[in-house]
């Protein structure tokens, strides 16, 4: 249901009392007496929504929240209570009942790649929230503005790839972009590579 477009009100009108008779001080104070009503029934509606706990009292501030924190493309998952946050993670089975199940990728192992996002919070060992694009703050620091991150050996996020060694079969795969230091869009690339010396 789309929150409904709320109406600022205005001062009721008396008989022979128009807008167009009014001087321009009893104007603007019709509208302030709108505006400060606006003000409060947002204000009531929202300590009404807190008391209830219930989501159907429109409140605008809580439903933009709620609008942005959907908008960040996570799901909620099953992973190994050796994963953390900030771990590169792929799909390792089916869903059960109805919960993706992931762990953390290995770009040594093909079976274990491409990386579809990153933990972004555990609420326990084996529940986490993952992020599969967007913009990632606060998981990562130190990280140079404008260079590319992709999956680290130790199945993280890095933005120096070490130089290939004899015999090194790792996978690449770029997994975003840093925006600030300790800020990056999360844009996982369905293609990956094996690296060779």
């Amino acid at each position: 249901m789309a929150p409904r477009q709320l109406v600022r009100l205005k001062e009721s009108r008396r008989p022979d009392s128009y807008d167009d008779q009014k001087t321009p001080i009893e104007i603007q104070q019709a509208e302030l007496v709108a505006f400060s009503l606006e003000e409060l029934t947002h204000f009531v509606l929202s300590q009404i929504r807190q008391i209830t706990g219930e989501d159907n009292w429109f409140d605008p501030v809580q439903q933009s929240i709620k609008e942005i924190l959907e908008s960040r493309n996570t799901f909620r998952a099953n992973c190994l209570a050796t994963d953390a946050v900030g771990d590169c993670m792929y799909s390792r089975v089916a869903a059960v009942g109805g919960i993706y199940q992931v762990t953390k990728v290995d770009p040594n192992d093909q079976n274990k790649m491409p990386a579809i996002g990153i933990i972004i919070l555990k609420s326990s060992d084996t529940d986490c929230i993952v992020q599969t694009s967007g913009v990632v703050e606060d998981v990562y620091g130190g990280m140079d503005i404008r260079k590319t991150l992709y999956v680290d050996t130790d199945g993280g996020l890095t933005q120096a790839l070490s130089p290939a060694l004899p015999g090194d079969r790792m996978f690449v795969q770029a997994m975003g972009m840093a925006i600030d230091d300790a800020a990056l869009v999360l844009a996982p690339s369905a293609l990956f590579m094996r690296r060779r010396a």
